[in-house]
């Protein structure tokens, strides 16, 4: 039962996110948000912000479940890029999806309708694993007033002055970083 959530969760994505998203023109782009749980909010709204990189998410899924262990009546929504939002839609600990186009940055309406979309969820803290200026980007633009990220040189560029909070990890081996 728990393999047919998860191939119905990935089906949702699968379906609601063409296999063009990439490639077409940024302003006809814009975003897609899928939901993938019924789980109403009661607790917390907590923003993940890790966008790429297949193996990135797969590392980055140890914390979306210590936030559900956390929180259990949280709604979690997790910002991805396109290629690994199947991947993360599998994941039970997951509520929404946000999915954007790689070049987001560079559509200036892509932003703005991020933004809205982000400060309408009103989200009462968003953690930002990545570390990039990207994914701090993302961070900021929710209104979160809890921002939580590495410290340098675990998060790079302009990341850490997105950030309201920052961690230092205890394990230097990337896997062990989320949990």
């Amino acid at each position: 039962d728990r393999d047919s959530s998860r191939t119905k969760r990935t089906t949702i994505v699968e379906s609601s996110v063409p296999a063009s998203f990439d490639t077409m023109n940024p302003a006809e782009q814009l975003l897609k948000i899928v939901d993938v749980s019924l789980r109403i909010p009661s607790g917390p709204r907590v923003l993940l912000v890790r966008l790429s990189a297949v193996g990135d998410c797969v590392q980055t899924m140890p914390l979306a479940s210590a936030i559900r262990r956390q929180w259990p009546d949280a709604h979690l929504t997790w910002v991805v890029e396109r290629g690994a939002a199947p991947l993360v839609a599998a994941h039970e600990a997951v509520d929404r999806l946000l999915v954007l186009p790689k070049c987001f940055l560079t559509s200036l309406r892509t932003l703005t309708k991020l933004r809205g979309e982000l400060r309408q969820h009103a989200f009462d803290i968003a953690f930002d694993p990545q570390g990039l200026t990207k994914s701090g980007i993302v961070s900021w633009l929710s209104g979160a007033r809890r921002r939580i990220g590495f410290v340098r040189p675990f998060a790079r560029e302009f990341n850490p002055w997105l950030q309201t909070e920052h961690v230092t990890p205890r394990s230097s081996h990337r896997s062990e970083e989320h949990t």
